[in-house]
């Protein structure tokens, strides 16, 4: 019934997500569905910044309004949407949060939506004024799921609310640290027992503040200024920017695999890799040297490269910063199929996953670029020459704010807003799907 409604609505086919598609070289003619993206996502950091859930929201459709009714019909969309990711072979195993608004907690609408998945459903906008009925039937339609809310002055008004409220969702893109702080002790007065959610954080260094001062999840732009990194380059990474060189070299796969033996860490690493589900191998490979031949010539060298994010005193953070890596280096590939040669696909790819191998060494970038010998125009776009490179390499960027990308950057990638949403879920079941073993 739901799904002959939206299809109705919408004049056409329902959407659905695209599956994780298999790895492929970027050489591979296969083009990323061409289907709208109805979903866009934000990933949410705990308090030791380390990937905990995604925040789920419908993208802008033109379609819509204001009005209450346009509104309830979005969240019905955004949560059929859900369904239909959650329905997939690779589904996210982590928390879902989606923003519905308060009347669409009680809507009858939403009792053909089935799901295991606990979500935590964040009311927004106007309240209602009767809040007892609404809470009974939002424990009677979601009693798996958790209820939170967006901050407004207007909550302070009902202070019963507060005891049922266990997230609340805070926006500090513009505030300071004491707005922040009285944010913080607004919320904590109203629901006691709630966590907190800072989103619209620009550094790390503020994501750290605001974990100090009480918050306990964080989105934004976190990873967009490095702080302050030492000067050296550890061991293992001198091992693998050797293995590195030797397959930009076209050397044999038995001398690369002696170079990496050396370390059972990279070895093992590797192997995960191979054996992950987006390769989708139809039998297990245990040897170093059948993983190497697996991947081939074309492939090896991004590869080799992911193995860098396996630093021996790993962090909760470095595991962060190899997903947030992937998803810009799969998302800058997939918006680049369409457009640039498989040579420049597979830089782009490159590119996104150099972007955030600073913070996870702790060096200075300019060190890295001087001591990894990568590809000359990966290398220039990260010093920060303007390259063919660069508009997909901010674009990506831009995408872990949460909102959509201005529309230059998006004309400069040749991709629409539809697109972009749906290239962005591809990559994210993607990563889940590489890391998944």
């Amino acid at each position: 019934m739901m799904l002959t409604w939206l299809k109705d609505w919408f004049h056409k086919p329902t959407p659905t997500l695209a599956t994780a598609p298999p790895l492929r070289s970027a050489s591979s003619s296969a083009k990323p569905t061409a289907h709208p993206g109805l979903m866009r996502r934000q990933l949410v950091l705990d308090h030791h910044l380390r990937a905990h859930a995604y925040a789920l929201s419908l993208r802008h459709l033109p379609q819509a309004t204001h009005a209450n009714a346009h509104l309830l019909r979005n969240d019905e969309i955004l949560l059929c949407e859900v369904s239909l990711l959650l329905a997939q072979d690779h589904a996210p195993q982590r928390p879902l949060w989606l923003e519905l608004e308060w009347e669409s907690l009680a809507s009858s609408r939403f009792a053909g939506i089935q799901t295991d998945h606990a979500l935590t459903l964040l009311a927004r906008g106007r309240l209602p004024s009767e809040t007892g009925p609404l809470i009974h039937e939002f424990k009677q339609h979601w009693a798996t799921h958790t209820l939170g809310c967006t901050y407004d002055a207007q909550l302070l008004s009902v202070p019963h609310l507060g005891e049922q409220i266990q997230l609340i969702h805070i926006q500090i893109a513009d505030a300071d640290i004491s707005q922040i702080s009285q944010l913080i002790q607004k919320c904590h007065q109203f629901a006691p027992n709630a966590k907190l959610w800072a989103d619209g954080v620009n550094s790390q260094e503020t994501a750290e503040a605001c974990i100090g001062m009480g918050i306990n999840f964080v989105s934004g732009a976190i990873f967009s200024h490095p702080p302050q990194l030492g000067g050296h380059l550890p061991a293992s990474f001198m091992r693998l920017n050797q293995a590195l060189q030797q397959a930009q070299a076209g050397a044999p796969f038995t001398d690369i695999a002696e170079t990496i033996r050396v370390d059972p860490a990279l070895s093992t690493r590797l192997l995960r890799y191979v054996n992950s589900a987006a390769l989708g191998l139809n039998h297990p490979i245990n040897y170093l040297i059948d993983a190497l031949n697996v991947l081939g010539q074309q492939r090896l060298y991004r590869w080799l490269a992911l193995l860098l994010f396996n630093p021996s005193d790993a962090s909760p953070l470095d595991d962060t910063l190899l997903e947030a890596a992937l998803t810009r280096a799969r998302l800058m590939e997939l918006l680049g199929l369409a457009h640039l040669s498989p040579a420049q696909c597979e830089l782009l790819f490159l590119t996104g996953l150099f972007s955030l191998l600073d913070y996870l060494l702790r060096v200075p970038r300019s060190l890295l670029l001087s001591e990894l010998k990568m590809p000359e125009l990966v290398a220039q776009t990260l010093a920060g020459s303007p390259t063919v490179l660069t508009p997909y390499l901010n674009l990506a960027i831009q995408s872990e704010q949460g909102e959509l990308p201005d529309a230059t950057l998006l004309q400069q990638c040749h991709c629409d807003a539809s697109h972009f949403n749906q290239y962005q879920l591809d990559a994210t079941m993607w990563v889940l799907t590489t890391l998944s073993s």
